[in-house]
């Protein structure tokens, strides 16, 4: 499941949440100008470049 937080950010149990979250468990997209930029499957991808050792796709492009 991907959380994706909006909205003021806050503390709570030890993390930083947004005020709105939405929960996703379905496949998904994220596109803008009509190019994909990350989807569910990039999770289990890894990192291009210089990114953080053991670091998926998808976390490299949410960043």
């Amino acid at each position: 499941m991907r959380n994706l937080h909006f909205g003021p950010l806050r503390k709570s149990k030890g993390t930083i949440v947004g005020a709105f979250a939405l929960h996703i468990q379905c496949p998904w997209r994220l596109e803008a100008k009509g190019k994909i930029l990350t989807g569910f499957h990039d999770h289990y991808e890894p990192a291009i470049g210089d990114a953080k050792p053991n670091g998926s796709l998808q976390h490299q492009v949410l960043e």
